[in-house]
């Protein structure tokens, strides 16, 4: 996946269910102005409930 790119999935979305799933993934790379340039940072969420 390319850096910086979040993809988020929501289903159940508009049903009678109150129950959401979402899926947050993907890598961003600090800004160049910072302490953190050249890091990495990975996201992977997963939230269910």
């Amino acid at each position: 996946m390319p850096e910086g790119e979040l993809t988020r999935n929501t289903s159940n979305v508009g049903s009678q269910s109150n129950k959401k799933e979402i899926y947050l993934n993907g890598s961003i790379q600090g800004p160049p102005d910072t302490p953190y340039a050249g890091g990495r940072f990975y996201v992977d969420i997963i939230v269910v409930g």
